[in-house]
């Protein structure tokens, strides 16, 4: 099994999920998405490198409620994950978070060969799905969407309230 330094994550490579719906093309941003749920911790398992401290990045494109976001914690293991969020505004209806935090080089697992990133909130919102008449087809329990995430190493050296700015 390879383990990677770097990962560019947009929900289209194989890795194992658990708790992500599947991914959809959104015509409005031009981006495939994927939402959370339909229980309140998903998964993404990732096989990173051993010896490297890493900084983690993310975007939320959508987000079914302002509690949803207040709540939203990374994990790895049963340590949590500091997350700098910041507010983007690119129009009057699309609003983005960036997220970002560092995993420890101690969180790297040396006899699993994959890293469990466990997303928590505090709950999932009733959405339904439609068909092209506009017939409601399913009603999916989600709570935030994006389109992957960025993995690359971080050299503690430089200050966080560097990285930070």
């Amino acid at each position: 099994m390879s383990r990677f330094t770097k990962i560019n994550f947009n929900f289209s490579e194989a890795v194992f999920l658990e708790n992500w719906y599947p991914r959809f093309y959104y015509n409005p941003i031009n981006k495939w998405l994927r939402w959370a749920g339909p229980e309140n911790k998903s998964y993404i398992y990732i096989p990173l490198a051993e010896n490297n401290n890493y900084q983690i990045s993310f975007t939320i494109f959508y987000i079914m409620s302002p509690e949803i976001l207040d709540s939203l914690s990374l994990w790895v293991g049963d340590t949590k994950i500091e997350l700098d969020i910041q507010k983007n505004y690119h129009n009057e209806q699309l609003v983005t978070y960036q997220l970002k935090g560092i995993i420890g080089e101690h969180l790297i697992s040396s006899s699993n060969p994959y890293t469990p990133l466990k997303f928590v909130f505090s709950q999932t919102i009733p959405m339904e799905i439609s068909n092209h008449d506009g017939e409601v087809v399913e009603i999916q329990y989600v709570s935030f969407a994006t389109d992957g995430l960025s993995i690359k190493p971080f050299n503690t050296q430089t200050t966080i309230a560097a990285w930070r700015k």
